[in-house]
C-alpha cells in the first residue's frame, strides 16, 4: 500500500507545519514530497486544502468531504498501529464531526484542531513518520514528538471553553453554590461565605479539591458556571489532575442520565448551542464515552440551535 513508502523525512519542514498549522503553501510544498515518494497523504492534503481554502458550492464542499471520508476509511487500517484512538471513536467519526461544527467554532476555537488534522496531514504524517516510537498507551507517557501538540490542544480547549462560557453568572439563592452543594453530600446546610462569587474563570482551583462530592447538587445555573472550571482545570492538568474524584465524577455527569432523565433535562436546560459544542470538544479530546451523545447534538444544530437538543442527546 501506497502508505506504507515513508522514505526519508523533512524534519525542518515537519517542525514548521508543527509550529504553523495553518500555513498552506508550506502544506502543499510537504504534500508535493509525499506524493512523489507514492505516499497516499500527499492526496489528502490536496484535498484539505480545496475544502479549507476554495469558494465552492455546497454541492462541490460535500463532493470533497465525500471524497475525504472515502481515503480516510480506505487508509485507516494502514494507519491504525500508528493513531491515537481511544474508546473505539474512530478517527473518521472525529474528522467528520470537527468539519460539520465548524461553523460553532470561534477564531480561538478553531486553532484547537489545527495541530491535529487541519489539515488531517499534520495527524497522518507526524503520527505516522513516529511510528513504532509511539507508545501503546502515550496518554500518561506521551512521546516527546506529541507533547507539543497536547499542550496546544489543551490551551486552545481552554480558550473555545472561556469564550463560550463568559459572563456566565453565579448561582441565584436559589441553587446551591459549590460549597452549599458539598455541605448537601454530608446531609448539612452552610451559607456563602467561603464561595468565591466572581467570575468563574478566576475560581480558585483549592475550592474545587475542597468540594470533590458537589457537582451532581448543582442546578442549572451551577451547571454553567462550575462546570467550563472543571473543564478547564481538567486541562490544565492534561487530564492528570490531583484529585481524580473531581473530574471523575464530572465525567460520570456528562454521560446521559436514564434514572433521573428529567432532573438532567432540567440540570442541563441553561447550555447553549456553543456552549454544548465546547462540552462535545473536551468529550472528545478526555476520551468521555458520553461523546458520541454530545457529537449527536453537534451535528445537529450545525445550522443553528435545536430546542430538541435534549432529545437528542439522551433519547427516550
Amino acid at each position: 500500500m501506497a502508505n506504507e513508502q515513508h522514505s526519508g523525512s523533512r524534519p525542518e519542514l515537519e517542525a514548521h507545519l508543527r509550529a504553523n498549522a495553518g500555513d498552506w503553501d508550506a502544506w502543499l510544498v510537504y504534500s508535493d514530497w509525499l506524493s512523489e515518494r507514492g505516499d497516499c497523504r500527499g492526496e489528502l492534503i490536496v484535498l484539505e486544502h480545496r475544502l479549507a481554502t476554495s469558494a465552492a458550492s455546497a454541492e462541490e464542499r460535500t463532493r470533497l468531504r465525500g471524497q475525504i471520508d472515502e481515503r480516510v476509511v480506505a487508509w485507516q487500517e494502514a494507519w491504525s498501529d500508528h493513531l491515537y484512538q481511544k474508546d473505539d471513536v474512530a478517527i473518521d467519526e472525529h474528522l467528520r464531526l470537527q468539519r460539520e461544527c465548524e461553523p460553532l467554532r470561534p477564531v480561538a476555537p478553531r486553532a484547537l484542531l489545527e495541530p491535529i488534522d487541519f489539515p488531517i496531514g499534520l495527524l497522518v504524517a507526524l503520527l505516522s513518520e513516529a511510528g513504532p516510537d509511539i507508545e501503546e498507551d502515550w496518554t500518561t507517557s506521551p512521546p516527546s514528538l506529541l507533547s507539543d501538540i497536547r499542550l496546544q490542544i489543551n490551551a486552545a480547549l481552554i480558550a473555545w471553553i472561556e469564550e463560550a462560557f463568559d459572563g456566565a453568572p453565579f448561582p441565584p439563592d436559589d441553587e446551591y453554590s459549590l460549597y452549599q452543594a458539598e455541605a448537601a453530600d454530608g446531609y448539612s446546610s452552610c451559607d456563602r461565605s467561603r464561595d468565591h462569587l466572581g467570575r468563574w474563570q478566576d475560581l480558585p482551583e483549592q475550592q474545587l479539591l475542597e468540594c470533590e462530592w458537589a457537582l451532581v447538587y448543582l442546578g442549572p445555573h451551577g451547571v454553567v458556571y462550575y462546570w467550563p472550571a472543571v473543564m478547564c482545570f481538567d486541562l490544565r492538568y492534561d487530564f492528570n489532575s490531583p484529585d481524580a474524584w473531581i473530574t471523575e465524577s464530572f465525567g460520570y455527569g456528562l454521560a446521559p442520565s436514564t434514572d433521573h432523565r428529567s432532573h438532567q433535562q432540567e440540570r442541563l436546560s441553561r447550555l447553549n448551542r456553543e456552549q454544548r459544542a465546547a462540552i462535545c470538544a473536551y468529550a472528545l479530546l478526555s476520551g468521555n464515552e458520553s461523546f458520541s451523545h454530545w457529537a449527536r447534538v453537534a451535528l445537529a444544530e450545525v445550522d443553528g440551535p435545536r430546542a430538541d437538543w435534549f432529545e437528542i442527546f439522551n433519547p427516550v
